[in-house]
């Protein structure tokens, strides 16, 4: 069976990403515990993106995001958001972009993948930098999520921060690739260590949260607190053509004074799904 097949569902699955947060209390950001969660049954996924050198990332994940909820279901997460387990085409699109194009703002960059799911793109930039990033910080809500974006990050030899525990998102002097538990709809501090790059895939399915994820875009780049620091903060984003969020998000980008473009991935997309080529990316710059 193909990894990329949805299997017969037990159970009917709730609309994406519409789980209730409020019974879990989670603070905006915490490094993402020494001890994983129970998973459900996983699978590794060899995902090729670089057709020239034959990279190819080793995705751990659940066969699909249907057994996912299903183990949800049989253990009680009945808050829990299952569409993490899927490989989305934009993440695929987004890695591809990194092995397409001159990558050198990466290298010596603090790099955060937002709401990273598998850790596809993150762990792809991680890759592509040769270990010569000086962090990528894996955020997601799910902890199943970003258990399985390490054992990616692991299995596709990246550099893995070594220790247990992840340092903190502001630490400055982190290295390698961590992991941290991150609800985009809390208050983020001021960052006295900003990213330089922010990563995202196939965020933008929620008018209603565009103002959160732009502001959040702006709090990890610094973009606000730090006007005057010098350097580039920039965004790419992976965006599904048809999305109806993306205008809004975009006015939002430039009135933070980013510039921005919005235009088709130069790489070509190849994997089983038809909606794989309806894919575009959002590059955003701030010139700080």
């Amino acid at each position: 069976m193909s990894a990329w097949s949805v299997l017969p569902r037990r159970h009917s699955m709730p609309p994406r990403r519409t789980c209730e947060r409020s019974s879990r209390a989670k603070p905006h950001c915490s490094s993402l515990r020494s001890t994983p969660p129970p998973l459900p049954p996983l699978v590794s996924l060899p995902l090729r993106i670089d057709d020239d050198d034959g990279t190819t990332l080793t995705v751990i994940k659940p066969i699909c995001s249907s057994s996912a909820y299903d183990f949800y279901v049989a253990h009680g997460f009945d808050d829990c958001d299952p569409f993490w387990a899927d490989v989305w085409p934009a993440s695929v699109a987004l890695a591809r972009h990194l092995f397409s194009v001159s990558c050198d703002f990466i290298r010596d960059a603090r790099v955060a993948e937002l709401g990273c799911g598998l850790g596809v793109a993150g762990v792809a930039a991680a890759v592509r930098a040769k270990g010569r990033a000086r962090c990528v910080a894996l955020l997601d809500y799910e902890a199943h999520a970003l258990s399985c974006a390490i054992a990616t990050a692991q299995a596709s030899g990246a550099q893995v921060g070594s220790s247990d525990a992840a340092p903190s998102l502001d630490d400055g002097g982190a290295t390698g690739v961590a992991a941290y538990e991150f609800d985009w709809t809390a208050p983020l501090p001021a960052l006295e260590a900003p990213f330089d790059v922010v990563l995202a895939s196939d965020v933008l399915y929620d008018k209603t949260q565009v103002p959160l994820i732009a502001n959040v875009v702006c709090s990890l780049l610094g973009v606000n607190e730090h006007p005057s620091t010098g350097g580039t903060r920039r965004l790419l984003l992976a965006d599904r053509a048809s999305g109806t969020a993306r205008t809004p998000f975009v006015e939002k980008l430039k009135e933070s004074g980013a510039a921005v473009v919005v235009r088709p991935f130069d790489s070509p997309l190849v994997v089983a799904d038809d909606s794989a080529s309806d894919v575009v990316l959002v590059e955003a710059t701030w010139n700080l």
